[in-house]
């Protein structure tokens, strides 16, 4: 597949042409699209009283009215095949030192039980153990960052502050 940048307004898009010939916006940038408007609402949020607290807009604070919105979770790039996503999952697993338990049969990870989704749990577990360490959510090009916590259900996907 071939990729090229293009101008939308201000913002890049990556189009990524398919064997088809088809085209398509890559999911990275949808995914950064996604991630600027989320941050842009809560910049509107963030507005001040006049005694320079923090006013009640249902944005999370500590007790000095100080408001932080870089949650960040390593997840599956959804335009990867299945066979380099299941590559970066055993590395993940195995010698990437990812806690993987919650992927297995009978765990609340373990549905759907889809290569995607135990890579998505595997990358951000190892992402959230190491990232104080310098690891990155990159796993050979497999995975991206995203700020939309993806938990569901009984599936907690953790996050390190």
């Amino acid at each position: 597949m071939a990729s090229s940048i293009v101008m939308d307004s201000d913002h890049p898009i990556m189009v990524t042409r398919r064997n088809n010939g088809t085209r398509r916006k890559s999911n990275q940038v949808t995914e950064l699209k996604r991630h600027e408007d989320h941050m842009a609402e809560h910049k509107r949020l963030e507005t001040v009283n006049s005694d320079g607290d923090v006013g009640d807009l249902g944005v999370l604070g500590d007790e000095k009215g100080d408001v932080s919105f870089d949650e960040e979770w390593c997840i599956a790039d959804e335009q990867v095949p299945d066979d380099e996503l299941q590559r970066a999952l055993d590395w993940a697993c195995g010698k990437g030192g990812a806690d993987c338990r919650n992927i297995q049969m009978k765990q609340p990870c373990f549905y759907p039980n889809t290569v995607r989704d135990h890579a998505s749990y595997a990358f951000n577990s190892y992402y959230q153990k190491f990232k104080h360490k310098g690891a990155t959510c990159y796993f050979n090009s497999a995975a991206m960052v995203t700020s939309l916590d993806p938990s569901h259900g009984s599936c907690k996907f953790e996050y390190v502050p």
